[in-house]
């Protein structure tokens, strides 16, 4: 009877090893094809193409500016109208013009006050803008004319592309100096100093997945897919990294495959797995 009782216990036993180890909650999302980029990091200063001051030819005294700060002016346009106030003689307001296509920056004046040729009136710059940014010697060697650039944040204020790069650095200051076009502005003002993601590296038509989810095992780079509610090891070929995002390649991987992300850490090959949200 006891013999008995005891091999009914691990007969049990051994079922629950087998079949009622619980599945691993996991998360997961469809291998998807794409590009991929890997950035340099550095900080410019933005510089309008042109800029002029606005000077009036004559004393007299300010009767208007014709548009707020931050208006575009075409070359020629009035921008301000000045009084020459000439004692007996009648003379038509002084018309003081754009230097060229631009904006109205600054204006140094208000309405009334006395103006002359020693002191600008207002300040413009052109449409057009670059950045200039100097680079250390480590980082310079990696960056290449007609490289594309985002401005800001992951392109919050911009985009770019590098229009020029220094031979060389500075001895005494290990710097080099590359200047960049920009092509995309969003409030970018001359004189702010702004992040530079310029991209030394680009893959297209390749897998990009979470960094998460790619995991080392026994020396191995591997990524899990969830296949019939089980966790398929992939060893994969790591490439670029941007963000939280790398590119990664193995012949077993195909597109919408399931790539196990959240939880992909503790697993093993063959693991049951639930899929949240499947």
């Amino acid at each position: 009877m006891k013999r008995a009782f005891i091999a009914i216990l691990l007969l049990v036993s051994g079922l629950e090893a087998e079949g009622v180890k619980k599945a691993f909650i996991v998360k997961a999302e469809p291998l998807r094809k794409g590009s991929i980029s890997e950035y340099v990091h550095v900080y410019g200063r933005v510089i309008a193409k042109n800029t002029g001051y606005v000077i009036s030819p004559m004393p007299g005294k300010l009767i208007k500016y014709t548009k707020k700060q931050g208006s575009f002016f075409k070359k020629d346009e009035p921008v301000a109208y000045v009084d020459r106030n000439i004692p007996g003689v009648k003379t038509k307001p002084l018309v003081i013009k754009a230097p060229f296509d631009g904006i109205l920056a600054i204006t140094y004046a208000h309405e009334g006050d006395m103006v002359a040729q020693t002191k600008p009136i207002a300040l413009f710059y052109s449409k057009d803008f670059y950045i200039e940014a100097s680079v250390s010697s480590a980082l310079i060697g990696k960056i290449k004319e007609g490289k594309s650039c985002l401005i800001g944040a992951e392109g919050k204020k911009g985009k770019g592309i590098v229009e020029s790069v220094s031979f060389g650095v500075d001895p005494q200051m290990g710097m080099g100096k590359i200047r960049v076009r920009v092509t995309e502005k969003k409030n970018l003002i001359p004189g702010e100093i702004v992040s530079l993601s310029i991209a030394t590296k680009t893959s297209s038509n390749v897998f990009i997945v979470p960094l998460e989810s790619v995991v080392k095992r026994e020396g191995k780079t591997v990524v899990f897919v969830e296949e019939n509610g089980r966790a398929k090891m992939i060893p994969v070929k790591p490439g670029i990294v941007s963000g939280d995002r790398i590119e990664v390649y193995s012949p077993d991987l195909k597109e919408k495959d399931m790539v196990i992300t959240l939880g992909a850490f503790g697993l093993s090959d063959g693991d049951k797995v639930e899929v949240q949200g499947k």
